[in-house]
């Protein structure tokens, strides 16, 4: 009898481990962001992405003030990365740079040694982290106020602006603010409505800041 009400309750206690087990696993009942470790809440990410931002500004800054305090540039050249990275695995590679030259910012030819700029000659896989290195070495993050103007009257084609730029003293620096097309800093900081406008100064800026001055 003893043996019997034993076994009993082992076989309860297996059954309960299993409905247990089966929670945890399930899949497709929306329980999963419950219990397993493969979903992650927007905040979580956010709040990942934002720790990984400020290491990389440690790191890369040599104590700097100015660059240290360049969270908003960071934040752009990271959206930047995101939408060269196609696959969404961290780096950019030849093949995602190249379809970016050509299919976003509409080069037909002669991109080459743009793309061998982007990729340092020689390395094929791009991280966040070396973008932000890549941009902080380049001639164009150092472009002065006035250098800056030169580029967005005779690049960019858009000389009505000039006053805009010396007012608000953006330099090279701050390209990265505009190649993500920031509706807050186009729009309610440097005041330019155009939507056409902002779309032009966004693809130029882009292009500069990820592949160097124009040609």
């Amino acid at each position: 009898m003893r043996i019997g009400f034993l076994l009993y309750w082992c076989v309860f206690a297996i059954h309960l481990c299993k409905a247990d087990d089966g929670e945890r696993t399930e899949s497709r009942d929306g329980r999963r962001a419950q219990w397993g470790p493969t979903v992650r809440s927007s905040s979580f990410t956010s709040e990942s992405a934002s720790v990984s931002n400020e290491l990389i500004l440690l790191e890369a800054c040599n104590n700097e003030p100015a660059c240290l305090q360049d969270h908003a540039g960071l934040e752009a050249i990271t959206q930047l990365h995101r939408q060269l990275d196609d696959d969404a695995n961290g780096n950019v590679d030849l093949s995602e740079s190249d379809d970016f030259l050509r299919e976003e910012l509409q080069y037909d030819s002669g991109y080459e040694k743009r793309q061998r700029a982007f990729h340092h000659n020689d390395d094929m896989h791009i991280s966040v982290k070396e973008l932000w290195e890549a941009w902080l070495r380049s001639e164009v993050h150092n472009w002065t106020v006035e250098q800056t103007v030169v580029w967005l009257s005779e690049s960019v084609e858009l000389p009505q602006y000039r006053t805009l730029f010396l007012q608000h003293r953006i330099t090279g620096a701050a390209l990265p603010r505009l190649a993500v097309n920031n509706m807050q800093y186009m729009s309610n900081v440097l005041g330019i409505k155009d939507p056409i406008h902002k779309q032009k100064l966004a693809l130029k800026a882009m292009d500069v800041v990820l592949f160097g001055p124009p040609k």
